[in-house]
């Protein structure tokens, strides 16, 4: 949150901003647990985040993905 002088007759306001772009590359042995729950944290707070996929097993966030959209999510 940043707050600056909005005027003579207004103390201050506050805009909420994102404070950057959030991205996942979990290690391999936390796979699940971290997909699904850091971007629901990070969208719940209306920012966006990047998932990078693993070579080896790219299904879970594909499936995500799919689910995003089948759902309306951004």
């Amino acid at each position: 949150e940043y707050t600056e002088p909005a005027g003579s007759a207004i103390d201050v306001y506050s805009l909420r901003q994102a404070l950057g772009l959030p991205r996942g590359s979990p290690r391999s042995t936390s796979r699940r647990r971290f997909r699904c729950g850091k971007p629901a944290r990070v969208l719940a707070c209306g920012n966006p985040f990047v998932l990078k996929p693993t070579e080896r097993d790219p299904s879970v966030p594909v499936r995500l993905a799919e689910l995003f959209i089948e759902t309306g999510l951004p």
